[in-house]
């Protein structure tokens, strides 16, 4: 997978992350089962404090990558 923007750091709160967030939407709404998509869009999440969102994404990457 490629991050939708490279240049967003994950890492602080920015209109960048929501963007990378809404890139990631499709990505997943395209291959359901992509595990990396839901690790990286959780970690925009928490990194934006939406942290049930980023809980449930974090848990979809683990049950898609033990299923893997």
């Amino acid at each position: 997978i490629t991050i939708p923007f490279p240049e967003c750091p994950l890492t602080e709160i920015s209109p960048k992350t929501e963007e990378a967030i809404n890139e990631l939407d499709k990505i997943i709404e395209s291959e359901p089962h992509d595990s990396e998509a839901y690790l990286l869009r959780g970690w925009a999440y928490a990194t934006n404090h939406r942290y049930p969102q980023s809980i449930s994404d974090l848990n979809n990457a683990i049950e898609l990558s033990a299923s893997a």
